[in-house]
């Protein structure tokens, strides 16, 4: 998911990541790695699924191996010293995919 703004300098930003189920703000579960810096960082989640941040604390999340466990709200907001609205993706996923193989 990208998250891009012109800036002199560069911006942290979190992500945080809203559960199909959950129907108010307080399921927001923040995202962002431990990693402050530009480096890549990869989160599994207990499912299986993997959440990549492309350039760390600063830019783009690559969602990897994606399930029904995914879905939801994904958000990017910057951190200090702007203040911009957020960024706001939904990612709907409506059933596992099946691709059987014959030999």
């Amino acid at each position: 998911l990208p998250w891009v703004v012109e800036s002199y300098q560069s911006l942290r930003v979190q992500w945080y990541w809203q559960p199909a189920s959950s129907s108010s703000s307080r399921g927001r579960v923040p995202l962002n790695p431990s990693v402050s810096t530009e480096e890549k960082a990869v989160i599994t989640r207990p499912w299986g699924s993997r959440i990549e941040f492309v350039q760390g604390a600063y830019g783009n999340l690559r969602l990897i191996n994606v399930s029904i466990d995914d879905a939801g709200q994904y958000s990017c907001e910057a951190a200090y010293p702007a203040r911009l609205p957020p960024v706001v993706y939904t990612l709907k996923i409506r059933g596992e995919l099946f691709v059987p193989i014959y030999k």
